[in-house]
């Protein structure tokens, strides 16, 4: 980062004092969990001396300094607002220790007029001295990080080949034996750490997979649970939506460890947002509580999941979310007539938007019927398969993992690229408009990458031909009338793409559209 000019050096005389706005940050590194008593006391200290008061503080507990999602960021905005001219730390490290997160954020800063100060490290960041100087303080505060860091991937590749999990500790639904234990004479003994089941919880852990597969959502199991006295093993407090999901979808009573792909280089990755393209399962050395034949079923109930929006992971009716307009495509939304609730699907752009469509309309008992109707027809097509009568749809033009590959190749392009820009605006080669014109243009064709790379790992996964929907066929056939509402549409979207419906009036007003490829 180049010298930033000079503003003021923070002496003024005795009668004005310069308002500032402390800062303490408590690290997540061991060794570094000073406390805020302790950083408080010392910026206090620092400023009657030099003539500073603070005039309020901002704390980052638990916080870690490799990124700038912290409330820190609402004493800069301060900064630049006027409000305040100075942000004091007890140390520049506590400042933040990611490279270009510093460069940015002090360039804010001293943009508006304001500095950054420390109350242990003197540093006239005014002063060609002094900037060198701090700038030298944040770039060894970069490097224990960084080193830290590569010892924390060293642990985890030594507990990932031995088929552990990085962080340890407790899992429900299993009794977990530390490596380390106190030996009652106030010191510790090592054993093996191992995971094993546990006879009260492993049961009902197996048990929550089932549930869902069937159709109960994360809400009512975290409910359940919560109820029944099955507190997070981890926290001891009850069950949230997120936490469940996350434990499930990691997979680890399923025998199964949740870790970031190796040859995916995110630079963040314990803060990985694309959690479904970057990471992969591997085998954990726990036995499983849930066979691969369930894992595998809530794998797919998931995915189908994450394609619905929200109010269709809910279902009303079997069809819900299903149902598209034949002619302009939009969706085709449950309407009210006839005294009944539900009483037809309409096309939401004809009812909502007054657009050009002249608006299916058909009641929904003629759309369910044609669907059972169809479904006797794709269970004759796929006795005509097995007889060997029918030719199998040619494979796809572009192979799936080759076009996975090369889209993971071009989001790594997309990230260098945003890395140069923001070390460019940094080292003030680039204004700041241009930088933000450039950021907010690679972020959302990285945004858009990273649904392409989720849609292409699932091509790679989907069966061609009705010929593997044996047994839902045969399930909802035989079950129609009994089967839950939300089994029922879930069993449905394995099958169905969508529902068309049309407004001619030739006896075919709705017409479904199987997952996979057909000769129309």
């Amino acid at each position: 980062m180049s010298p930033p000019p000079a503003r003021h050096t923070g002496h003024t005389a005795d009668d004005e004092a310069i308002p500032a706005i402390g800062y303490v940050r408590v690290s997540t590194w061991r060794e570094e969990k000073i406390s805020p008593e302790l950083q408080r006391a010392s910026v206090e200290g620092w400023a009657r001396r030099s003539g500073r008061v603070i005039v309020d503080w901002v704390e980052d507990l638990d916080a870690t300094g490799t990124n700038f999602r912290r409330k820190i960021i609402n004493a800069i905005e301060r900064v630049e607002r006027g409000e305040v001219r100075e942000i004091v730390v007890w140390k520049y490290s506590r400042f933040g220790r990611d490279r270009h997160g510093v460069a940015l954020n002090l360039a804010r800063i001293e943009k508006a007029g304001g500095q950054l100060q420390s109350a242990t490290e003197e540093a006239d960041a005014t002063t060609a001295t002094g900037w060198f100087h701090r700038d030298m303080l944040f770039s060894v505060a970069g490097f224990e990080s960084k080193r830290a860091g590569e010892q924390w991937i060293d642990a985890m590749d030594h507990r990932r080949a031995q088929k552990l999990p990085a962080s340890g500790g407790r899992r429900f639904g299993y009794i977990w034996h530390p490596r380390t234990i106190p030996d009652g004479q106030g010191g510790f003994t090592t054993q093996e750490e191992k995971y094993v089941v546990d006879p009260d919880t492993g049961p009902i852990a197996a048990d929550l997979y089932r549930r869902h597969v069937d159709g109960e959502g994360f809400y009512r199991l975290a409910g359940w649970l919560n109820e029944h006295g099955y507190y997070s093993p981890r926290t001891g407090k009850p069950w949230g939506l997120n936490a469940l999901i996350y434990y499930m979808d990691a997979g680890f009573p399923a025998g199964k460890l949740w870790v970031h792909r190796r040859d995916l280089q995110c630079g963040t990755r314990n803060k990985c947002t694309a959690r479904r393209a970057h990471y992969t399962h591997i085998d954990g050395a726990q036995p499983a509580l849930v066979d691969p034949e369930l894992w595998q079923q809530y794998l797919d109930r998931r995915a189908r999941n994450a394609k619905l929006p929200p109010r269709s992971r809910k279902p009303t009716y079997p069809l819900t979310g299903l149902v598209r307009c034949g002619h302009c495509g939009r969706s085709a939304i449950p309407s009210n007539g006839n005294y009944t609730t539900g009483y037809a699907y309409r096309c939401s752009g004809r009812a909502h938007h007054g657009n050009d469509c002249k608006g299916a309309y058909v009641r929904r008992s003629i759309v369910e019927k044609r669907v059972h109707e169809w479904l006797g027809e794709v269970a004759d097509e796929i006795d005509a398969q097995s007889a060997g009568t029918e030719i199998q749809p040619p494979a796809p033009a572009v192979d799936p993992g080759i076009e996975r590959a090369r889209l993971a190749k071009e989001a790594d392009k997309l990230q260098h690229a945003l890395d140069s820009a923001s070390e460019a605006y940094a080292l003030g080669d680039i204004p700041r408009d241009s930088y933000l014109r450039t950021r907010d243009r690679l972020q959302q064709r990285m945004t858009g990458l990273e649904k392409q790379i989720e849609e292409a790992a699932a091509d790679a996964d989907r069966v061609r031909g009705p010929a593997p929907f044996t047994g839902v066929v045969q399930t909802l056939l035989s079950e129609w009338d009994t089967l839950a509402v939300s089994v029922k549409r879930d069993l449905l979207a394995t099958l169905l793409a969508r529902v068309e419906i049309l407004s001619d009036e030739d006896g075919r007003r709705a017409r479904p559209v199987p997952v996979w490829p057909t000769a129309e």
